[in-house]
């Protein structure tokens, strides 16, 4: 008897795990296109996002000069943006680094952008239609060689020894030697510090960065723009091809800076990066 219904019990929660399952005959396959409600909700569209220029009003606040703890007396803008490049930018590992991060960036961006002429530094934030940054960055004219090495980069660290006093000639002689013109210098526009949220990436933001910060080095009247990428970026290696962008010719990969942070606070350490360039 036992026997018996323990079969029973068996042969029920078999024909009711069996009646739970999928049918295969009822599944289906879909593309999940554009269009797609569940796609539209994860992503920005295209259409509802929009690009400007970021002035000197927008940058003001109670201290300029400075970062503070207070949420309240910081710039809300200024303060979304150095948390997105703090983020996905420069890629902060914990909530501590993430915030050295924003107080350096929150300075640094604050006394180049509220404080330089509008026609040689600009900020460009993308937003959708509620106002949310989806991404920025920052276009300006800089003196820099053809591989977007600026000036203070181009030049040696260490000054030249100073000759024996036998062989000077001129005692400041090396002096201004240090200070003679280096070949290919010229004001050349750069792009740099692009950045897009990762909820609003493979949606058309970085594009609409790029064509905007391409359209404000035309208007400055510059033929090309010019920009640098770490060489491990192979993601940002690809985007910029697909754009148009290639190294110049007679160019390679060169030293360049990347700002970390560690026990001690942030620093810049040196990274390997590659120049491309597009004509405009």
């Amino acid at each position: 008897m036992a026997a018996l219904i323990l079969a029973a019990i068996a042969s029920t929660t078999v024909g009711s795990a069996m009646r739970s399952r999928p049918s295969l005959m009822s599944a289906s396959v879909r593309r999940v296109g554009a269009a797609d409600p569940m796609r539209s909700a994860r992503l920005p569209s295209l259409m509802s996002a929009s690009v400007r220029r970021v002035g000197a009003a927008d940058l003001s606040c109670l201290y300029p000069n400075d970062w503070h703890d207070t949420a309240m007396m910081r710039n809300d803008l200024l303060s979304q943006v150095a948390t997105l490049v703090a983020d996905d930018l420069l890629e902060s590992a914990t909530p501590k680094d993430s915030l050295a991060l924003q107080k350096h960036v929150y300075v640094d961006y604050l006394q180049r952008f509220a404080r330089k002429p509008e026609d040689t530094s600009a900020l460009l934030i993308a937003e959708d239609e509620t106002g949310q940054l989806l991404g920025c960055c920052h276009v300006g004219v800089a003196l820099c060689g053809i591989d977007g090495r600026r000036e203070k980069e181009l030049r040696p660290s260490k000054r030249p020894a100073w000759p024996a006093p036998w062989e000077r000639t001129d005692p400041f002689a090396a002096f201004f030697a240090s200070k003679e013109g280096i070949p290919g210098l010229e004001r050349r526009a750069r792009l740099s510090g692009l950045v897009v949220s990762g909820a609003a990436r493979r949606a058309g933001i970085g594009r609409l960065l790029v064509a905007e910060a391409e359209a404000l080095a035309r208007t400055w009247g510059h033929s090309s723009l010019l920009l640098r990428v770490e060489e491990r970026n192979d993601a940002g290696l690809g985007f910029y091809r697909k754009l148009g962008y290639s190294v110049p010719a007679g160019c390679a990969a060169t030293p360049g800076s990347r700002l970390v942070v560690d026990r001690w606070g942030t620093r810049w350490t040196v990274s390997t990066h590659i120049p491309l360039q597009r004509v405009l």
